[in-house]
């Protein structure tokens, strides 16, 4: 009985008065994970990416993003994943999705298309209301970045704090 109440205080706390005095609630967990969760957090950490960290200076757009069509550890993007990020990026750049970088790079590594960046992925770890994401970007031999996104989910969804643990740059 007692763990009973203390479960039921807690279930109501979570969704009661803050300090300020306004009710607050926390966002369903479906939609914090799962592939609806995974999908947000892919499209979330390529913007940021694209946006933010890319090695040239701010604002700079690439002529096309190539995206690598499963994740780093060999899942297979979902329709849905696909659309959502062909829907984000192609209001920078034109979007293909493409099985294997290797066939985009030349011997003197340079993209075979000039002006692009090859986007590959990792599967998201989410833990809760907070998840990590490993992100490659390349354009050409001294051209690219390798980090880990931290995110947070809050009542907008996703969002990048910033990286965790190393990062690589060329």
């Amino acid at each position: 009985m007692m763990i009973s109440l203390v479960a039921l205080a807690m279930v109501l706390g979570a969704c009661g008065p803050d300090e300020a005095g306004q009710t607050t609630t926390t966002r369903p967990e479906s939609a914090s994970q799962g592939e609806a969760g995974t999908t947000e957090i892919l499209v979330r950490a390529t913007m940021h990416l694209l946006t933010n960290d890319t090695t040239f200076a701010p604002g700079h757009v690439f002529g096309v993003v190539l995206v690598v069509d499963h994740l780093k550890d060999g899942t297979a993007l979902t329709g849905d994943q696909i659309d959502a990020l062909t829907t984000e990026i192609s209001d920078l750049s034109e979007v293909r999705f493409i099985p294997d970088q290797n066939d985009f790079i030349t011997d003197d590594l340079r993209p075979t298309i000039d002006g692009a960046a090859i986007i590959t992925l990792g599967a998201p770890d989410i833990d809760g209301n907070e998840a990590t994401i490993d992100m490659e970007m390349w354009c050409g031999g001294l051209c690219g970045i390798w980090l880990t996104y931290a995110l947070e989910i809050g009542e907008a969804g996703w969002e990048v704090l910033g990286t965790v643990g190393p990062i690589a740059i060329s």
